[in-house]
């Protein structure tokens, strides 16, 4: 399998990261809180600056129940902090 890289994503969707997070939290199974999910797919990938993290649902109209395994750093990307905004 090809290695996987930023430049191979296309039709982004765009939102905004409502909360600030940590490196490690929110972790496998929790939830990422974002300004709007609509047109998400129910399962997929999000990038946030440059990490993926991987989503395993679309909990309602502002969250993302985050893979119960590989959520954070996904696609062989680094788990990081990211600011709300």
């Amino acid at each position: 399998m090809a290695a996987f890289t930023f430049s191979d994503v296309k039709n982004f969707l765009s939102t905004t990261l409502t909360n600030t997070i940590t490196d490690s939290s929110p972790g496998n199974g929790g939830s990422l809180v974002v300004g709007d999910t609509t047109g998400f797919p129910a399962t997929g990938y999000v990038a946030i600056d440059t990490e993926y993290l991987k989503y395993s649902a679309v909990a309602n109209g502002t969250t993302l129940t985050l893979a119960a395994a590989g959520a954070r750093g996904a696609l062989s990307t680094t788990a990081a902090a990211h600011n709300a905004g």
